[in-house]
């Protein structure tokens, strides 16, 4: 989308390196966060950090609703790491675990639904820094 363009973005992902918690690295917003089609996803930082989204993280970059599919995170509801991430996003393979969300989730599975082995491909949630 047009309005996307030339603005800088960061990856909600954590992982177990110090202060690279997906907490410690973003900006936390006193401003609303929203989809790119401008739906109301979470009114600031701490409702993004609630467990309780406004509406799910359901919309692509380009504007295109997704369905129930997994997202990288490597991160709890309030933005620190969980102990599986991929060892720091470094190795994949089966036998190696990743925490993901589900994009189409408002609850705290939006970050946190489970962990799927690191050779599998999902997308990243990105937020504007």
């Amino acid at each position: 989308l047009p309005i996307l363009r030339n603005r800088k973005w960061q990856a909600w992902m954590s992982d177990d390196i110090v202060n690279t918690s997906a907490s410690a690295r973003l900006t936390h917003g006193t401003m609303p966060y929203r989809l790119a089609n401008g739906t109301l996803v979470a009114n600031d930082w701490i409702q993004l950090t609630s467990g309780a989204l406004a509406h799910a993280i359901d919309v692509d970059e380009m504007g295109k609703t997704v369905g129930q599919d997994f997202v990288w995170t490597g991160t709890q509801a309030f933005g620190q790491a969980t102990t599986l991430t991929c060892t720091n996003w470094s190795i994949n393979g089966a036998t190696n675990r990743g925490t993901v969300g589900i994009a189409t989730r408002a609850d705290s599975s939006w970050t946190n639904a489970g962990a799927t082995p690191c050779g599998d491909g999902h997308r990243m949630y990105c937020f504007e820094k």
